[in-house]
């Protein structure tokens, strides 16, 4: 016995000597004087954190935080067997199924609640392993405890999925862990959609998928995890506009969506894009941000999917739908303010410009419609475009020629003027004739008018804009050109008594000698007055076109007294139009 202790106290000393000389070492590396080791117990735990933390007896790689990756792999399949259990227990009827729901969401928040307590840097891999684990029992229970089970409401459930989704993302927040808040999104997302498709609740999942995307949205702007936001915007894009469908079957609505009501769908779409749209603007007014490819493609979508849809289920229901218009140009108007108070004053958000006047436009294009009609849509459009030129004339900015533009190519196609303008200049002589109605004329005389303000304000300054710039000007003064040439054809024509009366070979040398006098006059013109430059070049453009149609018309169907006529014109033109180009771009004589 004696013999035997001896030899025990050899081995502890021995075991004692070792441990100093670890700890000997590890101060000397720290450039620390290390006092020797009287008590046992400490240089054992000394010992086993310095080879925890170097490396571990089977050689295994060691992680973030300390923990090889195959125990948290092992841990986390204990985990899951422990939510089995519970479902066991249910299916076994050892356990009712609400408390076996209530059992097993429980055992879930305590796993979350355990990532939460992972402290620092080197505890992240940990934390992720266990909000996965959270996430794997909690959020399939509550599909199960809906749909198998039916302990839970579609309503109840979605409000458990997100208070457990909004936990997770807390644990995720305050641990700075990136994963756990990531597998809340997946999982939510893919939760809610399951329980979209197996139980109908459509409203009621567009609701939750509403409130978790606009907060994800706050969430990315704080953390800048700016990806998770994504998922979120997408699935309730195609929630929203999967309700909008439904609500809008022609037969009324189908059997099986019981959470739908006409009221509920258009303000569930309404919301989608008010929530965006207006996080958008808070964030780049308050924060003084630029728009992200992020917030440009989700507006586009949000208001595709939501006021479209609100609009389809308006119309499906019998409803006027006067009242979205007006909204939608008073979010317009809000957005023309927003652009030229705030965004425009400073030159590093000339994109958020860009983003807030396009958007005006695009909604009082696509809302004017609903309250207008088809009766005043293009007195309307032609208005907006006319004041948007005088405001681009008096303060100098030339998007609003861009918005003029837009605004008088939409009016010409609603109030068919290029439709016409075909017509007179390649219609048969056997065509309907009338008159030039209303709108064509209030869109020619709006695109006179938008052209003229604008080209004005482009002669003042002389030649500083790039060639782009000068794009929305010339493309007033197409217009302009092609409905006064379209309307001086039908004048001469009506003359004659209209096409049928005046005949083919008439109506052909009308049509030339109106080319060949455009071309001539829009070529005086530059030399004449400066501001016209920007549809001077149309000139030869027009040559182009009269030549064609002299070999493909005129001799075709023209006699030689008709074509005597058609030659002149033309000739003429051939001459006097370079001699005034030539003429205009010659240099100023000295002044004496």
């Amino acid at each position: 016995m004696e013999e035997r202790l001896a030899e025990l106290e050899a081995r502890l000393a021995s075991l004692a000597g070792t441990v100093r000389a670890l700890e000997a070492r590890l101060t000397a590396l720290d450039g620390r004087a290390g006092a020797a080791v009287s008590d046992l117990p400490a240089a054992a735990e000394a010992a086993a954190s310095a080879a925890t933390a170097t490396v571990l007896p089977s050689g295994q790689e060691v992680i973030e935080g300390g923990t090889a990756l195959l125990p948290l792999v092992g841990r986390t399949f204990l985990v899951l067997g422990g939510g089995f259990l519970f479902r066991a227990l249910t299916d076994e009827r050892m356990l009712p199924p609400a408390a076996g729901v209530v059992l097993g969401l429980l055992y879930a928040v305590v796993i979350g609640v355990l990532a939460d307590r992972a402290k620092g840097a080197a505890a992240r891999t940990s934390a992720s392993f266990h909000g996965l684990a959270a996430a794997m029992i909690g959020m399939p229970l509550l599909f199960e405890a809906t749909t198998r089970f039916k302990v839970l409401s579609p309503m109840a459930a979605s409000a458990l999925l997100a208070a457990f989704a909004v936990f997770l993302v807390a644990v995720a927040w305050r641990r700075d862990v990136q994963f756990v808040a990531w597998v809340a999104a997946a999982g939510s997302v893919a939760t809610a959609l399951a329980l979209l498709l197996a139980t109908h609740a459509v409203a009621t999942v567009s609701v939750l998928l509403l409130a978790l995307g606009t907060g994800s949205l706050w969430l990315t702007y704080g953390r800048r995890w700016h990806a998770l936001r994504w998922p979120f915007a997408l699935a309730v894009d195609v929630s929203v506009f999967l309700m909008t469908q439904v609500a809008a079957n022609p037969g009324g609505l189908p059997e099986g969506y019981t959470d739908l009501s006409i009221p509920a769908v258009l303000a569930i779409a309404l919301a989608l894009p008010v929530l965006y749209l207006g996080s958008f603007s808070i964030r780049t007014l308050t924060q003084q941000r630029g728009v992200n490819a992020f917030e440009v493609v989700q507006t586009v979508i949000a208001l595709v999917a939501g006021f479209g849809g609100a609009v389809r289920v308006e119309r499906a229901a019998g409803w006027g739908s006067t009242w979205l218009g007006i909204a939608a140009l008073a979010v317009a108007a809000a957005c023309y303010f927003v652009a030229f108070e705030f965004v425009e004053r400073r030159l590093e958000f000339r994109n958020n410009f860009l983003f807030f006047s396009s958007l005006a436009v695009v909604l009082t294009l696509a809302s004017s419609l609903l309250v207008f009609g088809v009766n005043g849509l293009v007195l309307f459009w032609c208005g907006m475009a006319v004041v948007a030129a005088i405001l681009g004339f008096r303060l100098g900015r030339l998007a609003l020629a861009w918005h003029a533009a837009a605004y008088v190519l939409a009016s010409g196609l609603a109030g068919g003027l290029f439709g016409a303008a075909l017509q007179s200049f390649l219609g048969g002589a056997d065509r309907a004739f009338s008159a030039p109605g209303r709108d064509l004329l209030v869109v020619v005389a709006a695109a006179v008018a938008s052209y003229t303000a604008l080209s004005v304000e482009e002669a003042r300054r002389k030649g500083e804009r790039r060639t782009v710039d000068r794009i929305p000007i010339a493309i007033l003064g197409v217009v302009a050109v092609l409905g006064i040439g379209a309307g001086i054809v039908d004048l001469v024509l009506l003359a004659f008594g209209g096409p049928a009366a005046a005949g083919a070979a008439k109506l052909a040398v009308v049509r030339t000698a109106v080319l060949a006098v455009a071309a001539i006059g829009l070529a005086w013109t530059r030399r004449r007055m400066e501001f016209f430059t920007d549809v001077s070049w149309l000139a030869y453009p027009l040559l182009v076109a009269g030549g064609m149609k002299l070999l493909l018309e005129d001799l075709r169907v023209g006699g030689p007294a008709a074509l005597v006529v058609a030659f002149g014109f033309f000739g003429a033109a051939l001459i006097l139009v370079p001699r005034l180009q030539r003429a205009a771009e010659a240099p100023a004589p000295p002044a004496p």
